[in-house]
C-alpha cells in the first residue's frame, strides 16, 4: 500500500509498546534506498537506515509521586501502537500517515491520504473493539503541513535559534494545529544511549490554542539534532523517554 501513494516519498516507521520505543527510517523499495539517502544526506540531519531506539519511563503525580515500572503498567493496561509517516522527499512534508493503535480494550487502524495538489485529505478508520465499523473522513489542510511524527524530522532539518520560533502547521485526526517551536537553554544529558550535548525544544500551540501537556524535546546540538530524550508533564504524570540505542543511516 506505502509503495503506491507516491514514489518521491519516504517512509518512517513508529512501533510502541509500553517500555520501548522503536523510531526506524526506511525506504520503500530496495532499488531506492541508495538514492534517497543522497538526496536526503544533503541537509545533514538523517538518511536512510537510521534507526533510533527509546526507552518510556513514566512518573505518576498524586499526593506524593511514585515511578512505576514499565512491567507493571504492561500487565494492566498494554500497549501495542504502531505509527507509519510517508514524507515527501523534496519538501520534507507529510504525504499520509497510518496508526494502529492497540491500548487495553480499544483497538483502532487509521489511515490518512494527504494529497498537495488538492489540499483535500482523506481518513478511514476501524474500530476493531466495535466490530469493525469503519467511519471515513474527508477535509481541507494547509501548505506544508507535518504529521506527527514528521515533525520530529522536519525540525531536525531546520536552523533553531534563541528568539526565532519556529511555526509548523501538524495534523492528527482530522484537525490541523499550529504548533510553535521554541529554543530554550543548552544543556548536557545523560541517557541509556550515553552522554549528550543538547538543545532544548519546547513545543507548545500557538496563542488561543488549547494545551492539555507540556511536552519537551532535547536534541543532539549537532547537525543532525538526534532526538535524546523526550518529556511530556500531564495533569496525572510525567512520560519520558530516553535514547536507549541508535544507528545512523548511510
Amino acid at each position: 500500500m506505502v509503495q503506491k501513494i507516491n514514489p518521491r516519498l519516504k517512509r518512517i516507521r513508529w512501533i510502541g509498546r509500553f517500555g520501548t520505543v522503536l523510531l526506524f527510517m526506511g525506504g520503500l523499495t530496495a532499488s531506492q534506498p541508495l538514492k534517497m539517502a543522497q538526496h536526503l544526506s544533503s541537509h545533514g540531519a538523517f538518511s536512510v537506515g537510521e534507526e533510533l531506539v527509546f526507552g518510556i519511563g513514566w512518573k505518576a503525580a498524586s499526593a506524593g509521586t511514585a515511578t512505576l515500572s514499565n512491567q507493571w503498567i504492561d500487565s494492566i493496561f498494554p500497549v501495542r501502537d504502531r505509527f507509519e509517516s510517508w514524507i515527501d522527499k523534496k519538501s520534507l512534508c507529510s504525504l499520509g500517515f497510518a496508526k494502529r493503535t492497540r491500548e487495553g480494550a480499544y483497538q483502532s487502524d487509521e489511515e490518512t491520504f494527504l494529497d498537495p495538489a488538492t489540499g483535500h485529505y482523506r481518513k478511514r478508520e476501524i474500530r476493531l473493539d466495535k466490530h469493525g465499523i469503519t467511519e471515513m473522513t474527508t477535509g481541507h489542510f494547509p501548505a506544508h503541513v507535518q504529521d506527527i511524527v514528521s515533525t520530529l524530522y522536519f525540525v531536525r532539518t531546520q536552523p533553531l535559534k534563541n528568539g526565532h520560533p519556529l511555526e509548523i502547521a501538524v495534523i492528527s485526526g482530522d484537525k490541523v494545529h499550529p504548533i510553535l517551536l521554541t529554543l530554550l537553554r543548552k544543556e548536557t544529558v545523560h541517557v541509556p544511549a550515553g552522554t549528550f550535548d543538547c538543545i532544548v525544544v519546547k513545543p507548545s500551540p500557538r496563542e488561543g490554542s488549547a494545551q492539555k501537556a507540556t511536552l519537551f524535546l532535547w536534541l543532539t546540538d549537532t547537525p543532525q539534532h538526534i532526538p535524546i530524550q523526550i518529556v511530556a508533564q500531564l495533569p496525572f504524570g510525567e512520560l519520558t523517554a530516553n535514547l536507549i540505542k541508535y544507528k545512523l543511516g548511510t
